[in-house]
Formats: structure tokens, C-alpha cells, sequence
């Protein structure tokens, strides 16, 4: 489901387990703030980091002769206000631009942090 969500386009934010609470509901605002075409989802191997990742491409290229795309990451140590506003312009830069060209406006809200 989740690298379906990347191949449309959508931005998907991840956090480790020992993340605290306060810092998900943090994400879950970001997420509410644009919920077409993103997804949160927890990611134990990340521990206390949270991350963002979207993978884009030329859909006219899209599996041919070897094209996939491109998957873009960040990963932070910790969720601040500097962190918030890197995962805002990512989202705003990469979401709506996955390499099967699928519009984000013809997407549903996906599933935020919970």
C-alpha cells in the first residue's frame, strides 16, 4: 500500500517507535494540513528519527528500458519546528509527481498518523 501510494505521487511520513506521542501528533497536524496524497505510518527500524519519502519520475518513461523513477528521503533525528518546515516544502515539492503521473487531485485523503 505504501509504495502503491509513492507510484501516484503521494508523500508518505514515517516514525520510529520510540518516538513520543506528542512528536506523532505533531505529524498528524502536518498530515491533516494536506491529506490528499499522504500516508503516515509507523517504521520500528527508525527508533526515535522520523522520516518523509515520495518517489517521482517521467510517467511517459515509466518502466522503459530500465526507468523507474527517482525516491527522495529525509531523515531527522528529532521532529522540530525546522523539521516541519523541511517536510512541508518536501511534501510540497514531490507530492502529485510519482512516475505512474496519477494527479493528486484524483486521489482520497490516505491514512495519517494515528
Amino acid at each position: 500500500m505504501v509504495v502503491h501510494n509513492e507510484e501516484h505521487g503521494g508523500v508518505i511520513y514515517w516514525w520510529g517507535t520510540k518516538v513520543p506521542a506528542s512528536t506523532v501528533n505533531k505529524l498528524q497536524k502536518l498530515y491533516q494540513q494536506e491529506s490528499t496524497g499522504t500516508f503516515g505510518t509507523p517504521y520500528p527500524k527508525l527508533g526515535s528519527k522520523v522520516a518523509i519519502t515520495a518517489w517521482t519520475g517521467d510517467p511517459s518513461r515509466y518502466t522503459k528500458n530500465g526507468y523507474f523513477g527517482q525516491g527522495h528521503i529525509a531523515v531527522c533525528p528529532a521532529y522540530t519546528a525546522a523539521t516541519e518546515k523541511a517536510f512541508t516544502a518536501f511534501r510540497d515539492a514531490y507530492r502529485g509527481h510519482g512516475p505512474e503521473g496519477i494527479r493528486s487531485t484524483s486521489t482520497s485523503p490516505g491514512l495519517g498518523p494515528q
